[in-house]
Formats: C-alpha cells, sequence, structure tokens
C-alpha cells in the first residue's frame, strides 16, 4: 500500500493511531462521505506519479479527510504521501 519510503516513517499501528487521533473528537459511526477528488494533474506532481486523491470523512458532528498521491513503484500503484485532516 505505500512506497518503500513512507513505509519507513509509517507502520500500520502508526497510520491506525493517526486515523483514529483525527477523528477522536467526533461521535457516531464514520463514514467516506461522497466528497472524492481525483487528479491526474497537478502542480506538485513528480516524475512517477499517478494520482492525486483527496477523500472526505466525517460523522454526524466532525468533518476531516485524508489526502494522498499515488506513484508507480516497481511497477504496482503505491501511496508517495498522505495528509491528515482538511486543508
Amino acid at each position: 500500500m505505500l512506497t518503500v519510503d513512507l513505509k519507513k516513517s509509517w507502520s500500520e499501528e502508526k497510520l491506525r493511531s493517526q486515523y483514529e487521533e483525527m477523528i477522536s473528537y467526533g461521535s457516531g459511526p464514520v463514514k467516506v462521505d461522497g466528497h472524492t477528488e481525483f487528479l491526474e494533474e497537478w502542480p506538485d506532481r513528480k516524475p512517477g506519479d499517478v494520482g492525486w486523491a483527496y477523500i472526505s470523512i466525517s460523522g454526524s458532528d466532525f468533518a476531516e479527510a485524508i489526502t494522498v498521491v499515488v506513484a508507480e513503484e516497481n511497477g504496482e500503484p503505491k501511496i508517495r504521501d498522505l495528509q491528515w485532516g482538511r486543508p
């Protein structure tokens, strides 16, 4: 799921912990609420990047998002960069 470089800083447990921290102030069920944006071209695109995605996540009393950059690594799509929380 992650590039080799990103795996160095993001373990599965750290990903889970960051996600739980991001939504911790909310209550009720969490859902991907339908606001999703995909780009194939963006200003900071690097060679090998295949897409940028913004996925909103919400509950009854909160709204957050995760942004990822997907790049090709060894012939497979992998997450090269991720940002937590809405901008």
